[in-house]
């Protein structure tokens, strides 16, 4: 059994680091535009079917989402991954602001 534990997926992106997405992992930050996915991601996200379909393609058969600042907070998408039954869940609670 091969297990990721730190997977990232993503409906939109768009965290403390991240103001605006663009096409093809592309994202503006503070200090301007930077590649923060690979060019196939158009439009910049990855959401919870296009997760699983990455995990199958490289074989992984479990995983465990972590919710990061460049991404911003998604507990709702989060439980959608974890209703396939083979992501495990951090979520985020208390966030400020």
């Amino acid at each position: 059994m091969i297990v990721d534990a730190h997977l990232h997926s993503a409906t939109h992106i768009g965290g403390a680091h991240v103001r605006t997405a663009g096409r093809y992992g592309v994202v503006t930050g503070p200090a301007g535009e930077f590649q923060l996915l690979p060019p196939c991601f158009d439009p910049s996200a990855c959401p919870p079917e296009m997760t699983l379909r990455f995990m199958d393609w490289v074989g992984i058969d479990h995983a465990l989402l972590i919710q990061g600042l460049y991404y911003g907070w998604h507990n709702g998408r989060e439980s959608r991954c974890v209703a396939s039954g083979r992501i495990g869940s951090q979520g985020c609670i208390g966030q400020a602001g």
